[in-house]
């Protein structure tokens, strides 16, 4: 399996492939996009040396994206309408009938008060990695968020689901990604502008009181320590690329935060190593274990 999340600058990947009930890791690491051509992408990927002499050639590609490349929506479901006719209804409002097959849509259920929400990717996007990914001999499994995919690796790898109230952190240059899960449903995706000792929340889905509030608490135990926040139980931190760091607010918060890293659970090659706080952007990948549990 190819995995690789795709940002504005950088491109993030990783290779690997399970073995039995373990995984093994061919290959990962972080590269400046020099063009934003998905093909050139792939086979800049495909060429290294210890993916393209792997024993364990895979052609299945995941490819993740940010929150600011996708549209989102959110309503309450309704009991007397069909699902199906309701997600129409509510894609024909926001594009109209002529534009609606410009997007491809996804959904999520699992959202407090009875909320779903709605992500729309753009169809030329969705089309290019797709066919970009055909036309050199492999299968795009997965098009989704780094941050979802992340939210699985915390929940299902990490045991998150055994805490009531948990939130995803994505640490970035200036903008980070945050999500908050309480009793097992997503209670808000947000991105977060962090800049000097301003945080102002932007594109926010879910309670809007709630995470307002919970910004506020951040901004005040930013400086000090997060180990007071009482509303969550654990952070589940990872930075957006090996440029970032978050080694600042990890060092004051090691009861709180956990650090997220696939890396920590899989096999690496011989003499490999890694650094847990710099190679934490492969947290975007999680979705892997979740496409291998199921052997797709």
């Amino acid at each position: 399996m190819i995995a690789l999340s795709i940002k504005e600058k950088y491109i993030n990947f990783i290779s690997c492939y399970k073995d039995g009930v373990d995984f093994f890791v061919d290959d990962f690491g972080s590269f400046r996009k020099r063009d934003d051509s998905f093909n050139n992408i792939l086979n800049s990927i495909l060429i290294r040396k210890k993916i393209s002499k792997s024993n364990m050639k895979s052609k299945k590609v995941m490819a993740f994206l940010d929150l600011d490349k996708v549209i989102f929506n959110q309503f309450k479901a309704i009991p007397q309408l069909e699902n199906e006719n309701l997600l129409s209804l509510h894609k024909t409002s926001m594009f109209g009938k002529n534009a609606i097959s410009k997007f491809k849509d996804y959904h999520y259920q699992g959202c407090s008060d009875n909320k779903i929400i709605s992500v729309y990717i753009d169809e030329n996007i969705r089309r290019e990695y797709y066919e970009g990914c055909y036309n050199i001999g492999l299968n795009l499994k997965v098009l989704s968020m780094g941050l979802f995919s992340a939210e699985y690796l915390a929940r299902e790898v990490f045991d998150a689901k055994s805490c009531a109230k948990y939130m995803i952190w994505s640490v970035g240059d200036v903008f980070d990604e945050v999500m908050i899960i309480e009793d097992g449903l997503l209670k808000n995706v947000f991105q977060l502008l962090r800049l000097d000792k301003s945080f102002k929340i932007i594109n926010l889905f879910g309670d809007s009181k709630y995470a307002f509030e919970c910004a506020d608490s951040i901004k005040k135990n930013f400086e000090k320590s997060l180990s007071s926040i009482d509303f969550i139980d654990k952070i589940y931190m990872y930075q957006k690329s090996s440029h970032c760091d978050m080694k600042k607010i990890i060092k004051k918060n090691k009861d709180k935060v956990i650090i997220l890293n696939p890396l920590s659970k899989m096999n690496l090659p011989k003499k490999a190593k890694f650094d847990e706080i710099s190679s934490s952007y492969l947290s975007e990948m999680g979705y892997i274990f979740k496409q291998q549990a199921t052997n797709d």
